[in-house]
């Protein structure tokens, strides 16, 4: 019966897909620059689709963790629908909110930083995972940088995460097929903010699912190459002194791109590795 379900959501995501597109396209389209890897305007906030339906579904079933991360997604897409965009200070500060928010809710924290009674350990694990919540949120939406690759390698990881952590992120995956047939090179539609932003919370609400910090470390170390581009990037910007604030094409994924690999090939290895380390982790 469950599958049935996925099988409903994945038709009524592309349903609902086709019917937002051409009001995308008026609305909210992403103009090419400098750093962009498609040449035509594109319409963005697709992932508006996936995020809502998702939401709604989980709060009936009583699975409350997207919920958790829809503030964040709302200001990603106010920000992706807005003329001028929201400011940095803005979009941050609920990154930390959320961030804070999903790591006090987390059997991470009440299972097991709860019991420390050490007050500087406990502080410092909490300043950590609130660093690594912002680095996860800000880090997947960085590695939506091409065609199909964020939406391709979320559907692998998750899919995986369905059947070691909660059923009900099979609902997101079959929401985010349709996306993908649509995310796909040539892109007809991006995600936007709102949709990446939501995913890497989600992910960070995954990994605090964890009662140890074991067991979060191996869902953490699953997300390579998700999480692992961008934070050799971040380390390597910060090595040779360069402001990791600032945009630029120096992720792997973009550098290959460069180098001549076209966005499918780039895509597929990602996700290649991606599902490997995923078949070792279930293995």
């Amino acid at each position: 019966m469950y599958w049935l379900y996925c099988i409903i959501f994945l038709i009524l995501g592309y349903l609902l897909l086709g019917i937002l597109i051409p009001i995308l396209s008026k609305i909210s389209l992403d103009i090419p620059d400098h750093r962009s890897s498609h040449n035509i305007p594109t319409p963005t906030g697709g992932g508006l689709v996936f995020v809502s339906l998702f939401v709604l579904v989980s709060i009936k079933n009583g699975y409350w963790l997207p919920l958790y991360c829809l503030p964040l997604s709302i200001i990603g897409f106010i920000d992706d629908f807005s003329v001028n965009g929201l400011s940095r200070l803005l979009r941050f500060t609920f990154q930390i909110g959320t961030a804070l928010f999903i790591l006090f809710n987390s059997n991470l924290f009440n299972n097991y930083l709860i019991e420390i009674d050490d007050l500087l350990i406990k502080n410092c694990l909490l300043l950590f995972l609130l660093i690594f919540g912002l680095a996860t949120i800000n880090f997947t939406n960085f590695m939506d940088g091409l065609d199909g690759l964020l939406t391709l390698m979320m559907i692998i990881l998750l899919t995986t995460l369905s059947f070691t952590l909660n059923s009900n992120i099979l609902i997101l995956v079959s929401l985010l097929f349709p996306f993908l047939i649509k995310n796909w090179n040539p892109a007809e539609v991006f995600m936007g903010d709102g949709g990446s932003t939501f995913l890497g919370a989600f992910l960070f609400g995954l990994i605090l699912t964890q009662n140890s910090f074991f067991e979060a470390s191996k869902i953490a170390l699953l997300t390579f190459p998700i999480l692992g581009d961008a934070f050799v990037t971040a380390l390597t910007n910060i090595f040779y002194k360069q402001n990791i604030l600032i945009p630029h094409k120096l992720h792997l994924f973009q550098r290959l791109k460069v180098a001549g690999l076209s966005e499918i090939k780039i895509t597929l290895l990602f996700s290649l590795i991606l599902l490997l380390n995923c078949i070792v982790f279930m293995i």
